[in-house]
């Protein structure tokens, strides 16, 4: 679901204060207005969230899945949306006691052109507007609740990254060696041309002792010309190349058909399958670490903020075993 995105991870980004809850919450520059007579999806805090916003996400959501009108899967939506709004709530609100400010211009702007929200939340607010009628007023609202979040999280990058320490990260490679497995690679050079004709001719060329890099700046139209054809590691697993990893190094392939074009290929080194070295892949460890612990402190800060905020929902939670669809 679009919504979630950019939530799995940011709750993480709460600090948990004690006293907190004694300390008023900063209002947002777009309050969320409730209209006269309006029904609430629940009360956050201080904050009340119209049930127009969450019915709002349950047609869109409806809609995307094709799932049709079926009461019980509707409800249950319902139910699952309103969740994920208190969630995000709840988040905002945290950011804010902790001095994360956004301005009225950075809300309008992420909403006009986009800055600061990845493409999947563009499409589905433009899937909101478009599709379904919902007020600016409203996508505000949402995108106010986004940036607030995206900041949080920066934070909390920040904060987990400079807690890190070096055995923390030796330590997950070392336990999680098998994820770090490379496959047999080669070192490739190449020279792409649409022609077959040609590429026999540059292949014999590069045969008879040619200078490949300069075939490669005279005919490819690879971007890997404007390195001279040298194009780098390329593992083992794809069907279309598994014929270079016949050749030795030194070697130049034939003619191999790819997406339209005619690749002649020179190997220059290979290496065997194995585990990449720390050294290699230390940078993408620590990041799949910061996701984990990420992911870890997750439900607990959830239950944190619920037990020290006043939550009223008044969603009807749908029977047990009824399904989100």
């Amino acid at each position: 679901m679009v919504l979630a995105y950019g939530v799995l991870g940011l709750l993480a980004a709460i600090a948990v204060a004690a006293c907190s809850a004694a300390v008023s919450v900063p209002e947002g520059p777009f309050p969320i207005a409730v209209r006269a007579g309006e029904p609430l999806a629940a009360r956050v805090g201080p904050e009340a969230l119209p049930a127009r916003l969450v019915d709002q996400d349950v047609s869109a959501s409806l809609a995307l899945l094709r799932a049709g009108s079926d009461p019980e899967g509707a409800a249950a939506r319902r139910w699952d949306l309103t969740q994920r709004w208190i969630t995000r709530l709840l988040a905002a609100q945290e950011a804010r006691r902790r001095g994360i400010s956004i301005t009225r211009e950075e809300v309008e702007r992420a909403l006009r052109t986009g800055e600061g929200l990845p493409r999947p939340l563009r499409e589905y607010y433009r899937l909101l507007r478009e599709r379904h009628g919902v007020a600016r007023e409203d996508l505000l609202i949402r995108v106010q609740l986004d940036l607030y979040l995206f900041k949080l999280r920066d934070q909390l990058v920040e904060e987990v990254r400079s807690s890190l320490r070096e055995e923390d990260v030796w330590g997950f490679y070392r336990s999680h060696r098998a994820v770090f497995r490379r496959p047999e690679q080669i070192y490739v050079w190449l020279i792409a041309v649409r022609d077959r004709d040609l590429a026999r001719r540059i292949a014999k060329r590069a045969r008879a002792g040619e200078e490949f890099a300069a075939l490669a700046e005279q005919y490819s139209v690879h971007p890997s010309r404007a390195k001279k054809g040298e194009f780098g590691w390329l593992g083992r697993g794809g069907s279309a190349f598994e014929p270079l990893f016949e050749l030795s190094p030194g070697e130049v392939s034939d003619p191999i058909p790819y997406q339209g074009f005619w690749l002649v290929v020179k190997v220059t080194a290979r290496r065997p399958a194995g585990v990449w070295r720390f050294e290699d892949v230390k940078q993408d460890v620590e990041r799949v670490v910061i996701a984990d612990r990420v992911r870890e402190r997750q439900a607990q800060l959830d239950r944190e903020l619920r037990a020290r905020t006043r939550v009223e929902v008044f969603v009807p939670q749908p029977k047990v075993g009824t399904s989100v669809p």
